[in-house]
This record gives C-alpha cells, sequence and structure tokens, in this order.
C-alpha cells in the first residue's frame, strides 16, 4: 500500500461514500422490492374478487362460453394464464398460454367458486391462475442498475471535486512547505529560501513557522560556517605546532645521540694522542742517545717495545673510533636525509645500537640482535633507524625503573614480501588502561621526568605512513612488552 496521505484520504472518502451510496440503494431497493409486492399482491386480491363475483353465476349454469368471454380479458403481462374447473360439467375452459410447470417466476394460485343456495353454499368449480413476477425481477434490476450508475457516477464528481480541492488547498501547499525545508535543508551558505504568504487562511501560522525555522537555520548555518573556520584555522595552527614539536623531537634525539657519540669518542681518540705522545718521547729519547753515541742494546729493546705497544693502541683506538663514526655517519645521514636506498636489515640494524650504545651504556641493559643475515631491503633506513632509537630509548626510560637490570632484543625475519620487525624487553610492563594511549600524541607517564609523549607517536605515522606497514604492541604488567612493526621489504 502506498504510504500517501492523500491516495489514503481518497480511499478512505471512496469507501465512505460508496458505503453510504450503498445504504442508500440498499434501501431503495428494499422500498421498490416492498412496493412491486405490494402492487402484485393486490393485483392478485382484484384479480381473485373480480373473478370470483363474475364467475358464480355463469358456472352455476355451465355457461362455458360466458366463462371464456370473462377470462378472458384478464389476461396481461402479469397474468398469464386463467383456467376454470367446472365439477358439475367436467368442464376446463383456458384463457392465455398455459406455462409449464418448472417456469421460472410464475406462480400458480387457486380459489374455490360456491354459490349460495337455500341450502347453503354449494362448490361448483375452482378457478386457477398464473401470474409471473418476471416484470417485477426487471424492474427491480433495472432500479438495481440504476442506483449502482448513479453511485458509481457520485463516486467519480464527489471523488475528482475531493481531488481538485484537496490538491489546491492542501496537498500543494504541504507540497510547498515541503519543498522549502528540502531546499533549505540542503543549504551549506548563504541565504534561506522564505514562503510568501499568498492567501490568509489556516496554512498562514505555519507558512510563518516554516519561515521562523528557515531564518534560525540560517543563523544556524552562519554561525557553522565561522565555527568550521576558525576550527579548521585552529586545526591547521595546532598541526603547525605539532610538526615544529615533532621535528624538534627529532632534531633532539639527533643531538641526543652527536652528544653520546662525542663522549664515547673522546676516550680512543685521548688514548691515541697519549700513545702518540709517548711514541714522540721515546724517539726523541733515542735521537739523543744515538747524538751523543750513548745508545745501549737495552735501551733499544726498550724503545721498541715501547713503539710496539704505542702503535698497538694507536691502531685499534684509532679503528675504534672510526667505527664510532662510521655508524654515527650512516644513522645521522639516513636520519636527516630521509633518502631510500637499499641495505642489510641486520648490518644496519648493528649500526643503529652500535650508535645507541653511548646512550645506553651507563644503564644495565643488554642488548641483543637476532635478525636474518640475508634480508634486503629497499626502503627508508633513516625512518627504520629513527623507529628504533624511539623504541630503545622508550624501553629504557619506562621499562626498566630504578636502574634495574633488563634485557632488549631486536628480532629481524622475511615473512614473503615482508619484514617482521620486533623490539621487545623483558621491564615491567604496560599498565592495560594505558596500552590503548600509547600511541597518542603527548601522551606520557614520565613528563616530570622530560619525557614528551611524542616517541611512540612518530613511531606509529613512520610506520604507517612512510614504511607502509603497521604496529602492534602486546604488553602486560610484570612481563615486559614488544612491539611488532610488520612492513613491505620494498617500500
Amino acid at each position: 500500500m502506498t504510504g500517501k496521505i492523500q491516495y489514503r484520504l481518497y480511499a478512505i472518502f471512496l469507501a465512505v461514500i460508496s458505503l453510504s451510496l450503498g445504504l442508500s440503494g440498499g434501501y431503495s431497493y428494499y422500498q421498490t422490492s416492498s412496493r412491486l409486492e405490494a402492487e402484485y399482491l393486490r393485483t392478485k386480491h382484484d384479480l381473485t374478487e373480480r373473478l370470483r363475483k363474475s364467475l358464480i353465476l355463469p358456472a352455476w349454469e355451465l355457461d362455458t362460453q360466458t366463462v371464456a368471454e370473462i377470462i378472458a380479458p384478464e389476461i396481461r403481462a402479469d397474468i398469464v394464464a386463467i383456467e376454470v374447473k367446472l365439477t358439475a360439467a367436467q368442464a376446463r375452459i383456458h384463457a392465455g398460454q398455459h406455462p409449464k410447470a418448472d417456469a421460472e417466476h410464475i406462480y400458480w394460485y387457486r380459489f374455490p367458486l360456491h354459490y349460495t343456495t337455500s341450502k347453503g353454499a354449494e362448490a361448483i368449480g375452482d378457478v386457477h391462475f398464473a401470474m409471473s413476477y418476471l416484470a417485477r425481477d426487471i424492474q427491480l434490476r433495472d432500479a438495481v442498475m440504476q442506483k449502482v450508475a448513479e453511485i458509481a457516477l457520485l463516486d467519480v464528481l464527489i471523488l475528482f471535486t475531493l481531488y481538485i480541492s484537496m490538491q489546491q488547498l492542501v496537498f500543494e501547499p504541504l507540497r510547498r512547505f515541503g519543498k522549502a525545508l528540502d531546499d533549505n535543508a540542503r543549504i551549506t551558505s548563504g541565504h534561506v529560501e522564505l514562503l510568501e504568504d499568498e492567501v490568509d487562511n489556516e496554512f498562514s501560522a505555519l507558512r510563518r513557522s516554516v519561515n521562523v525555522i528557515a531564518k534560525r537555520l540560517e543563523g544556524d548555518i552562519q554561525h557553522r560556517i565561522a565555527s568550521e573556520e576558525a576550527l579548521r584555522k585552529a586545526l591547521a595552527d595546532l598541526q603547525q605546532a605539532q610538526d615544529i614539536l615533532v621535528e624538534n623531537e627529532k632534531m633532539a634525539a639527533l643531538g641526543g645521540l652527536v652528544a653520546g657519540v662525542a663522549h664515547e669518542i673522546n676516550t680512543p681518540l685521548g688514548i691515541t694522542l697519549t700513545s702518540a705522545s709517548v711514541l714522540q718521547k721515546s724517539l726523541d729519547e733515542i735521537q739523543a742517545s744515538m747524538t751523543s753515541g750513548k745508545l745501549k742494546k737495552s735501551d733499544l729493546e726498550h724503545v721498541l717495545s715501547t713503539f710496539a705497544e704505542s702503535t698497538r693502541l694507536i691502531t685499534l683506538n684509532t679503528e675504534r673510533a672510526a667505527q664510532l663514526v662510521q655508524s654515527f655517519k650512516q644513522v645521522a645521514v639516513d636520519q636527516t636525509s630521509e633518502m631510500r636506498r637499499a641495505f642489510l636489515l641486520d648490518e644496519y640494524l648493528h649500526e643503529v645500537v652500535e650508535s645507541l650504545r653511548p646512550k645506553l651504556k651507563k644503564l644495565p641493559i643488554n642488548v641483543h640482535i637476532e635478525c636474518e643475515e640475508s634480508i634486503h631491503m629497499d626502503s627508508y633506513p633513516g625512518a627504520i633507524a629513527q623507529v628504533i632509537t624511539n623504541l630503545m630509548v622508550n624501553a629504557s626510560m619506562h621499562a626498566f625503573d630504578d636502574h634495574a637490570s633488563g634485557n632488549l632484543t631486536l628480532c629481524g625475519v622475511q615473512e614473503a614480501e615482508r619484514i617482521k620487525l620486533s623490539v621487545s624487553d623483558d621491564g615491567c610492563g604496560i599498565p592495560s588502561e594505558n596500552l590503548k594511549k600509547i600511541f597518542e600524541p603527548f601522551f606520557t607517564t614520565k613528563r616530570n621526568a622530560g619525557g614528551s609523549g611524542l616517541g611512540l607517536h612518530i613511531v606509529y605515522n613512520i610506520v604507517t605512513k612512510q614504511l607502509g606497514g603497521h604496529i602492534a604492541v602486546e604488553s602486560s604488567p610484570g612481563h615486559g612488552t614488544r612491539f611488532t612493526i610488520t612492513m613491505p621489504a620494498t617500500a
């Protein structure tokens, strides 16, 4: 069934009108039927009385000719046959066409004929006559058909009038109201459409209410536009501030790396410088002995021994410094340039850990690398270095409180075209209420200790956006934490 109110109203009106006219037609049919039935009963009574009065004397006298002449004029459309039976003469006088016994619309009636003598009433015969109800039924059928036609015509006229009036007076204004509301609901800027007060009628109050709503909607739209513009500006400022904070955090991490590496290089360089000084002093002494001619074999042996030890120390510490510089140089260049290149993951993890060793050596933390040596990657090593650095520094700050000893494990495996890299610790773990918030910007539990809350947020953004992977975390209090990064081998 359609959901439109106008169709339902038309259906209701049609049903009510048809029912009313049907009841009226039924009552009219009842009246017509009663009237025709009364007319037929009256015809039957009048015929009976006429024949009873006019046939007694001819029937008593056995005058069949007169009887035939009396009954013949009575034959018409509703009286189709008359038969008079004379008992004494054993005669039957007919008038009209005798109908069949099972003929429709035909009913037979009988009444006796009596002749009154001095001895009393004496039966002299019977009168039978057949009446047809066909004419009455035809009249009733015509009356019904006429009433049905009248009902149909009135239904059409009333529904047409109702349709025109309802369309003009009710539904057309409602459609305009609906269209105005729809148009105003779709407006995102500018002015709303107001309805004109064309005619002062029952819809005027509704029209004014719609206009009030439209004006209020216009004010709300303007306010929303202004709020959205202010919100966009605030969001842009916030994003700019966040980008600055993230960049500062990266630079701070790189600065810490520089300070640690510089401090670490001081030791081998100091030993190298001391060894070179000892070597220079021994060289001066032997040159002086050679000039004075006092050079002894024992002095030469001592100088050679000093030369050998100093050379060994210089070589060892120079290689150590060169190794630190190389590791730092590669990691620092990768982090600042963010260029893509091909590399071996195992070698690069060792370089990153080596560059962080000055920062971690003050803590009782053992770092283990478990990575397949054959993993080749074509990606962004600087981004990976930033991720590993942030995760390891985060673990050193949060996983091992009160300088507790522990282990940090970096594990790398290749699964088809993807690399799974995990950083796990056996520290204190993360409380369940914080587990879902650790990647949110500025969330930290060490703000008083200098935590910015950006380290893991940076990790999440680098992994999901630059490396094209995803990161998951597993942790429970007292059972450590594992960060698992899944990323493509070829970025």
